[in-house]
C-alpha cells in the first residue's frame, strides 16, 4: 500500500511537471473582482483569510494566454479597516494602453458603513483611502442594511470628469430597495432606485 501511494504521489509531481502547472495559492474571503488595463494586464482584488487585509494581485495577461504570469501582490486596505467577508466592488475609469487609470475600490467597514480605497495613476502614494481620504465615500457615511451583502460598482473610460462612478447597495435607511452614491464631478449623492 506504501508503495501504491508512492507511485500516486510520483505521478501527481509528474503531471505537474509535464504540463508546467504550479497553482498559485489563493486565500480568499468572499469574492474576487478585477480590473484591466487596455493591454490585457489584470489585478485582482479580494479579502485575505488570514489577515483581514483587501489585497491586490498583478496578473500581465489573461489566464488562457500561454506567457501570463502572476506579478505581484501587496496590501491595499488594513484588515481593521474592513468588515469579515465584506463583498468588493471595483469601478474604473480612464484607462490607458499600459495604465490602470483610477480605480473605485468600494467596500464594507466593520461599523458596515460604505468604504472607498482610490487609486490614480502616477500619485504618490498611488492609493488613496481610509480616513485621510477626503473626497472619498466614507466621508458620506452611507450605511448598510446589516444582513445586506448586496454590492456593486460602475465606471467609465471617459477621461471626462462628469461621467462619475456609482456605487450600489442596500442603504439602512431604505431595507427595500436598492441605493445608489453618485460620485459626478467630485460630489457624491445619494438616491433610491427610480419607478
Amino acid at each position: 500500500m506504501v508503495h501504491l501511494k508512492a507511485l500516486f504521489f510520483g505521478l501527481s509531481i509528474l503531471g505537474s511537471l509535464v504540463y508546467g502547472q504550479i497553482d498559485v495559492p489563493l486565500e480568499a474571503v468572499g469574492p474576487v473582482v478585477g480590473a484591466q488595463t487596455l493591454n490585457g494586464q489584470s489585478f485582482l482584488f479580494y479579502q485575505d483569510c488570514c489577515t483581514g487585509d483587501i489585497v491586490m494581485r498583478a496578473v500581465s495577461n489573461g489566464f488562457t494566454v500561454p506567457a501570463s504570469t502572476t506579478n505581484g501582490f501587496s496590501a491595499v486596505v488594513p484588515g481593521s479597516q474592513v468588515l469579515w467577508g465584506t463583498p468588493i466592488a471595483v469601478a474604473q475609469r480612464a484607462s490607458q494602453p499600459n495604465e490602470m487609470g483610477e480605480l473605485g475600490l468600494y467596500f464594507f467597514s466593520q461599523n458596515r458603513t460604505l468604504n472607498e480605497y482610490r487609486y490614480t495613476q502616477n500619485t504618490v502614494p498611488p492609493w488613496n483611502g481610509g480616513p485621510t481620504c477626503e473626497t472619498c465615500i466614507d466621508k458620506q457615511n452611507y450605511v448598510v442594511e446589516q444582513n445586506s451583502n448586496i454590492l456593486y460598482a460602475m465606471g467609465s473610460v471617459s477621461g471626462n470628469a462628469k461621467v462619475g462612478v456609482r456605487v450600489g447597495f442596500i442603504s439602512a435607511d431604505h431595507p427595500d430597495t436598492l441605493s445608489e452614491a453618485n460620485r459626478a464631478a467630485g460630489v457624491w449623492s445619494l438616491a433610491t432606485m427610480p419607478l
